[in-house]
């Protein structure tokens, strides 16, 4: 796991994405970097991870979303961030408490 760096989750339904961070210093903590809601398919947050991929910002990508969502930001991601994906989850975790959310997210990397 420290291997990984900083991990980005995206999580999306489609109306809304969040971007949370974990960095391998810190295992226990997860940061939002985002969290939008919108009518469309989640372009600016796509647009947010496109350009953070550029810049450095992730070691590491998770996407987390129903299968036809997982699709979609598949396909919205720019080669540089597809590359740094690991693990690709079809489910919809948006509205978990967040503790739950946690272990889920965290059983993810032990994939």
């Amino acid at each position: 796991m420290n291997k990984r760096g900083t991990i980005w989750f995206v999580l999306s339904d489609g109306g809304r994405t969040r971007i949370l961070q974990r960095r391998s210093s810190d295992h226990r903590h997860f940061e939002t970097v985002a969290d939008e809601k919108s009518a469309e398919l989640q372009v600016p947050s796509h647009d947010l991870v496109n350009q953070a991929a550029a810049q450095g910002l992730f070691d590491t990508l998770i996407l987390v979303a129903p299968p036809r969502v997982l699709g979609d930001m598949r396909q919205a991601l720019t080669a540089q961030a597809k590359e740094r994906v690991i693990v690709e989850e079809g489910k919809d975790l948006l509205n978990l408490p967040e503790q739950m959310l946690t272990r889920r997210l965290t059983a993810l990397l032990r994939r």
